[in-house]
């Protein structure tokens, strides 16, 4: 029977969203699975939070000596485990009691497959949040991302060709890996170290969409489209406050700038026109929103007076 190491990031928790988080875990119909929860340090008390959990023998629970940052946390998790399938579950989200046991039937059934991307929606907990953007996130999922098995190599030059953007395998605790595969996938070696981990420890936003890249060079995709839990969205959420904050606008250029240096003269083509697009993209917004552009670039570069 297939095992599954259950990955849970926190920083700085909202307590009822991380108790209903483990709560959704702890009712899994699949029960073959360990979850490692671990604190990057922050000004909440994670321990107490989780604390009544951890009489359940498979869960445990650890904090980081230093500060790590979203990229850091997350590959912690991943080289203190070592089970075959990995899932992330963040301390905000939810999962259905069948969303683990979907996982691993699927990936049982298609061995050529390395990540599993899980069906969701998005549960809105203030005014914060952009609707219009997730539910054009939605649309655009539901016509271009057809369910079942998907071709990685096809799938990553269509998704070139529209500079990565939006992401479309989605947040990484809705999609399922292989972790034969997620080794394999590597780093890029600007960012390489012994200890580095899956994901790219320095890249602010787009960490995600920059690993499922790597990932879908190497293997290819299953898209479950069946609603398989809720992905809060909020102020107080990382990606709210990194998009606030302006951290990693430039995150997707990084990506597609790979492109350009190797593959076919085709491939390096197609990237050189999305690399153009997505700045022609930040251009149009910048216009579209002067203050925020404004605000952001002081952030970026800030100005002495």
């Amino acid at each position: 029977m297939s095992s599954v190491d259950v990955l849970i990031p926190t920083y700085n928790p909202d307590p009822r969203f991380l108790k209903e988080a483990l709560e959704s875990l702890q009712a899994q119909t699949f029960t073959n699975w360990k979850a490692f929860i671990h604190e990057d340090p922050s000004d909440g008390d994670t321990a107490s939070i989780v604390k009544p959990f951890l009489s359940d023998e498979r869960i445990t629970f650890k904090k980081s000596p230093e500060r790590l940052g979203i990229g850091g946390n997350w590959n912690a998790c991943f080289n203190a485990t070592s089970a075959p399938i990995i899932a992330y579950l963040f301390q905000d989200d939810l999962w259905t009691p069948d969303y683990l046991e979907t996982a691993v039937n699927i990936m049982n059934d298609n061995t050529g497959v390395g990540l599993v991307a899980m069906g969701h929606e998005y549960k809105f907990e203030d005014t914060s949040g952009s609707k219009r953007c997730f539910k054009r996130l939605l649309r655009i999922k539901k016509k271009r991302f057809p369910s079942g098995i998907i071709d990685g190599d096809k799938f990553l030059k269509k998704w070139l060709r529209r500079s990565f953007w939006p992401n479309l395998v989605g947040e990484p605790d809705f999609v399922v890996m292989s972790r034969g595969e997620m080794e394999l996938a590597g780093l890029p070696a600007e960012a390489r170290s012994a200890q580095a981990g899956p994901f790219h420890p320095t890249m602010k936003q787009l960490l995600d969409t920059e690993y499922w890249v790597r990932m879908l060079e190497i293997t290819d995709l299953y898209n479950e489209t069946k609603n398989l839990g809720q992905f809060r969205v909020h102020g107080g959420a990382a990606t709210a406050q990194n998009r606030v904050d302006g951290r990693g606008i430039f995150d997707r250029l990084e990506i597609i700038s790979r492109f350009i240096k190797k593959g076919s003269v085709l491939t390096r083509v197609t990237a050189i026109f999305a690399f153009v697009i997505q700045i022609l993209r930040m251009v149009f917004h910048a216009f579209k929103h002067p203050l925020l552009a404004l605000k952001l670039f002081k952030k970026i570069l800030p100005i002495k007076h």
